[in-house]
């Protein structure tokens, strides 16, 4: 067998058995190196040292020979047997991605709970859906929010027709190093979910319409109906990060915007999208307060989101999937 084709083989077999992760009992080590057939080297019996890893061979064996037959080993043959292998192992890959997916999804569609680094959690829940979590404050509500149902097991949420708003007055800052701001959106359509040239989700930024200048505090806005942007005023500077994603509007989707160690990160569904280094602490905001689904400096809702909001939380500090 040619060398080169050997080690095609050996790599096929150590990604797979790395995915396997199963512990193996002590046996004399097989030296693959020699120039033999595999399946007379590889006994089930034997342990096969990898990168430093030690596998056990019956299941490699077991797990090859479901794709390749013991038969096939031929010099000719043994580059298209381990490209089919290598598509098995892709097809195991991306449904063990799907399946955490799944699972960190599940897990943000869960009612939050008050904690000690909790600053204001608003669930939208009567009899007074204003009053949040965490603060003794309450929000008032510009223009008009209607109850709708959220996802399942969360009670409800408030729709913004793209004229309303919630604002918390005179919100508290949040810690300069970390923090993290949770929310669930529901855009009223695909290709409508704002009213101008952005919707606020949450708006808590003194920033200049510019990409650059000097910019205080954190916010979440769509741009475009297939764009979100987080902004953070961090040393005074302005960063932006952006997410192309198209928000479905039969379920609600889940944003994380977060800032902890000198690196910021937006996420959608527990993935993270973007991210950014920058050294130094989040520019505080002064009196000023924190909006929901529009600005938050006037009783006239302006960049307003057009759908439904649900499970407001900000943090004082960076929260972890």
């Amino acid at each position: 067998m040619r060398w080169y084709n050997k080690l095609l083989l050996i790599g096929s077999l150590a990604y797979f058995s790395a995915c396997v992760n199963k512990p193996a009992p002590w046996v004399p080590n097989v030296d693959l190196t020699n120039d033999v057939r595999i399946e007379e080297s590889l006994s089930k019996d034997s342990v096969v040292n990898l990168d430093g890893e030690s596998y056990y061979g019956k299941d490699l064996i077991d797990s090859f020979n479901e794709v390749i037959p013991n038969d096939v080993f031929g010099q000719n043959e043994l580059l298209d047997q381990k490209n089919i292998f290598d598509l098995e192992l892709e097809e195991l890959i991306e449904i063990k991605d799907s399946n955490m997916v799944d699972e960190i999804s599940q897990s943000i569609l869960e009612p939050y709970e008050p904690d000690e680094n909790c600053v204001a959690l608003f669930h939208f829940e009567p009899p007074n859906y204003l009053k949040p979590d965490c603060t003794e404050k309450e929000a008032v509500e510009y223009g008009l929010t209607t109850k709708v149902n959220s996802e399942n097991g969360l009670g409800d949420a408030r729709y913004f027709d793209g004229n309303a708003a919630i604002v918390l007055s005179d919100f508290p800052e949040l810690n300069p190093d970390e923090i993290t701001i949770d929310v669930l959106i529901k855009p009223k359509s695909t290709e409508s979910s704002f009213k101008g040239d952005r919707g606020w989700i949450i708006n808590k930024a003194a920033c200049p319409l510019g990409e650059y200048g000097e910019c205080k505090g954190y916010g979440l806005f769509i741009k475009k109906p297939s764009k979100l942007v987080g902004v953070l005023g961090i040393a005074q500077n302005k960063v932006l990060l952006e997410a192309d994603y198209l928000f479905p509007a039969d379920k609600f989707t889940h944003l994380r915007l977060s800032y902890e160690q000198g690196i910021a990160k937006l996420f959608i569904n527990g993935e993270c999208l973007d991210s950014f280094e920058i050294a130094g602490p989040i520019t505080k905001t002064e009196n000023m307060g924190l909006g929901i689904g529009s600005e938050p400096y006037t009783q006239i809702p302006a960049h307003c989101f057009i759908g439904a909001i649900d499970e407001v939380r900000i943090s004082n500090v960076a929260k972890k999937f």
